[in-house]
């Protein structure tokens, strides 16, 4: 474990002029707060050690700054850095190959240039003299990890997230006409913006395993290798701002929008997990039906038993439910299949299977997503699942989207919710998000999220309009 001496050592190594302090708000936005490094080394250390104090507000999206409880009694918290996370971000340093490789590849393109000041990261934890009254998403996911470990002999739970995202021109239109997998010429200008996020990922740890063009045109996806869900996190938060931060230079904008057009696939993020235990993959069943031992068959029945209540979770926007639509790839229906990609939960097959391949591919989430709180709802569901031996239901291997609803019914598939209001709905009646994230984070999600659904529930659209107009009403 380092200490600070020792993250004091490697900033003087890597030369680093500014620190950022980053962490997220209830919704999974990040924020940050820069801190130069200066030559006031017993300053540095305190801050290291201590941390720096920030306003809560900042901790508050709108509509409840002013309004949540916390607020009231609470005016500041502590932003203490996990030392274990420090990242110097080599693009930002003058000299460095990825810095150098950026502006090669930027040239005269960009409508706005970083600025050449070497900088570093760290992902923070919140503290505050009572943390019941103040919510932090990263701190409550580390948190129920670490009983993970501490109750069930160092279980580890472990996540392979396929993040989907868009790029768009200055006019929201998709920046190429590729599909899937297209490579040049109908994906050529995003193929290398792509391809340079891949790089930026990779010379900071972020480990890529694969990418590609994905079906929409300008939609791609980057996936990476599988890591503890804490690590992950930190690193989707870190991915998605290189992901922006280098379409910008490049006059272009990278779009994590569940559904961005109407008429065209949206941006999934499909999770897949399993359960470790230092080498042993407890998913692995030898010989069992679909190679799912029986933790897996419990873990993935509790995530169906619950899908519908961590739903406002996985998907917290109004627009993640213009997604979760037939015909577009994106899960309906609470089901399971083995390669089945109409259900909700999938079982990949790779060949030969091995040990390290058997995992279950959770389907509903999307990157839009606060990462800290969807990987903690989902374990939560499985644990339940195990917790309660709940059993598997029968398998589906029909395309249930093309299934008479008759079918449907008689074989007791159910759908997620339909909308943002039908997943608060069912997250209220639901004990896992109140349980495992307590009662102020429900209060306060849930007046941030109901604003959200009356303001949408009252717009009038476009295509409204131009509907009544059409039959001259």
């Amino acid at each position: 474990m380092k200490t600070v001496e020792d993250i004091l050592e490697q900033i003087k190594n890597d030369k680093i002029c500014v620190l950022e302090f980053w962490f997220v708000d209830l919704l999974g936005n990040i924020k940050s707060v820069e801190i130069p490094v200066g030559s006031d080394d017993e300053r540095l250390k305190h801050l290291l050690g201590d941390g720096i104090l920030c306003d809560i507000a900042s901790l508050i999206p709108a509509p409840l700054i002013g309004k949540a409880k916390y607020k009231e009694n609470y005016k500041n918290v502590n932003l203490a850095p996990d030392l274990a996370t420090y990242l110097a971000l080599p693009w930002t340093k003058p000299g460095d190959e990825c810095h150098q490789a950026l502006q090669a590849f930027i040239g005269n393109k960009p409508k706005f240039i970083r600025p050449s000041i070497s900088k570093a990261r760290f992902m923070c934890d919140i503290r505050t003299t009572n943390p019941d009254k103040c919510f932090s998403s990263r701190q409550s996911l580390k948190d129920y990890l670490f009983k993970l470990k501490a109750s069930n002999s160092n279980w580890e739970y472990i996540v392979g997230p396929e993040l989907e995202f868009h790029y768009l021109d200055d006019k929201g239109c998709a920046f190429d006409e590729g599909g899937y997998m297209d490579t040049e010429p109908d994906s050529a200008k995003t193929t290398q913006l792509r391809e340079m996020t891949a790089l930026m990922c990779e010379t900071i740890g972020i480990k890529v395993e694969c990418h590609h063009h994905e079906v929409g045109h300008g939609q791609q996806e980057i996936d990476f290798e599988k890591r503890d869900a804490l690590t992950m996190a930190d690193n989707m938060i870190t991915y998605k701002l290189i992901a922006r931060d280098v379409a910008r230079l490049c006059g272009v904008q990278a779009s994590f929008m569940p559904k961005p057009f109407s008429d065209a696939h949206g941006n999934g993020m499909h999770v897949h997990q399993s359960i470790w235990n230092e080498q042993q993959n407890l998913f692995y069943g030898e010989g069992r039906r679909n190679n799912l031992s029986l933790i897996a068959e419990r873990f993935t029945a509790g995530l169906l038993t619950y899908a519908s209540e961590i739903t406002a979770i996985t998907n917290q926007w109004v627009n993640s439910y213009k997604r979760i639509v037939p015909s577009y790839e994106a899960p309906v229906y609470i089901a399971w299949g083995s390669a089945n990609r109409s259900s909700l939960i999938r079982i990949p097959k790779y060949y030969p299977v091995t040990e390290q391949s058997v995992r279950i591919e959770y389907r509903s989430p999307d990157p839009a997503c606060n990462p800290y709180l969807a990987f903690l709802v989902m374990l939560a569901a499985g644990m339940e699942g195990i917790k309660n031996d709940l059993e598997l239901p029968s398998e589906i291997a029909e395309d249930i989207y093309h299934m008479p609803e008759s079918t449907v019914n008689e074989r007791n598939i159910g759908m997620l919710p339909s909308n943002l209001g039908e997943a608060l709905a069912a997250m209220k009646r639901g004990s896992i998000v109140k349980d495992k994230l307590g009662e102020q984070f429900m209060e306060d999600f849930v007046r941030i999220k109901e604003a959200d659904w009356v303001d949408f529930n009252r717009h009038v659209s476009r295509f409204e309009i131009e509907e009544m107009r059409k039959y001259g009403i």
